[in-house]
Order: structure tokens, then C-alpha cells, then sequence
């Protein structure tokens, strides 16, 4: 749960899948559904 928490808080902050994937050892699946939520939930547009 620890890393599943650091990994919303470093998508959150604009951190890419890569990171999430390397830093947290996440799959790319998941890493991605992070950061989109992410995105999504600060209405910022994904570039």
C-alpha cells in the first residue's frame, strides 16, 4: 500500500510513467492508469 500511495502522490505532482515504473517498480499498466487519473482529476491536459 505504501508504494501504491507514493506512486499517486509522485503522478499527482506530474511525475511520468517511467518514473513510476522504475522508481516504484510498478508495471506499466498500472503506472499509466496513475498518472491518467491523475491527469484527469487535475484538469490539467496531458501533453
Amino acid at each position: 500500500m505504501n508504494r501504491l500511495y507514493t506512486a499517486w502522490v509522485f503522478a499527482t505532482h506530474g511525475h511520468d510513467t517511467g518514473r513510476l515504473e522504475r522508481q516504484l517498480d510498478l508495471t506499466g499498466g498500472l503506472a499509466r492508469e496513475l498518472v491518467e487519473q491523475a491527469h484527469q482529476r487535475s484538469g490539467v491536459p496531458r501533453s
